[in-house]
Protein backbone atom coordinates (compact mmCIF):
# COMPACT_ATOMS: atom_id res chain seq x y z
CA UNK A 1 0.00 0.00 0.00
CA UNK A 2 1.41 3.40 -0.91
CA UNK A 3 1.34 6.55 1.25
CA UNK A 4 -1.85 7.91 -0.33
CA UNK A 5 -3.72 4.64 0.16
CA UNK A 6 -2.48 4.32 3.75
CA UNK A 7 -3.53 7.87 4.60
CA UNK A 8 -6.91 7.36 2.92
CA UNK A 9 -7.53 4.19 4.91
CA UNK A 10 -6.42 5.79 8.20
CA UNK A 11 -8.66 8.82 7.71
CA UNK A 12 -11.58 6.68 6.54
CA UNK A 13 -11.38 4.44 9.61
CA UNK A 14 -11.24 7.52 11.86
CA UNK A 15 -14.28 9.06 10.17
CA UNK A 16 -16.29 5.84 10.41
CA UNK A 17 -15.49 5.68 14.14
CA UNK A 18 -16.22 9.43 14.45
CA UNK A 19 -12.78 10.03 15.92
CA UNK A 20 -10.09 12.53 14.95
CA UNK A 21 -7.49 11.33 12.46
CA UNK A 22 -4.16 10.16 13.81
CA UNK A 23 -1.58 12.84 14.57
CA UNK A 24 0.93 10.58 12.81
CA UNK A 25 -0.37 11.96 9.52
CA UNK A 26 0.80 15.49 10.30
CA UNK A 27 3.41 16.70 7.83
CA UNK A 28 3.54 13.36 5.98
CA UNK A 29 1.70 14.32 2.78
CA UNK A 30 2.42 16.82 0.06
CA UNK A 31 -0.46 19.04 -1.06
CA UNK A 32 -1.00 16.98 -4.22
CA UNK A 33 -1.08 13.77 -2.16
CA UNK A 34 -3.54 15.29 0.30
CA UNK A 35 -5.85 16.15 -2.60
CA UNK A 36 -5.79 12.52 -3.72
CA UNK A 37 -6.58 11.40 -0.18
CA UNK A 38 -9.53 13.77 -0.05
CA UNK A 39 -10.92 12.42 -3.32
CA UNK A 40 -10.46 8.83 -2.11
CA UNK A 41 -12.40 9.54 1.07
CA UNK A 42 -15.19 11.30 -0.86
CA UNK A 43 -15.43 8.29 -3.19
CA UNK A 44 -15.84 6.01 -0.19
CA UNK A 45 -18.71 8.17 1.10
CA UNK A 46 -20.32 8.00 -2.32
CA UNK A 47 -19.94 4.22 -2.41
CA UNK A 48 -21.84 4.17 0.89
CA UNK A 49 -24.72 5.94 -0.85
CA UNK A 50 -24.08 9.30 0.78
CA UNK A 51 -24.97 12.55 -0.93
CA UNK A 52 -21.99 14.89 -1.07
CA UNK A 53 -23.61 18.13 -2.15
CA UNK A 54 -25.80 20.66 -0.42
CA UNK A 55 -25.71 21.16 3.32
CA UNK A 56 -23.13 18.50 4.03
CA UNK A 57 -22.93 14.75 3.97
CA UNK A 58 -26.34 13.15 4.37
CA UNK A 59 -27.41 9.59 4.91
Amino acid sequence: MNTIEQASETIWQSMVKEQPASRKLCKTLRLADASHVQVNVLRRWQSQGRRLAGKGIRA
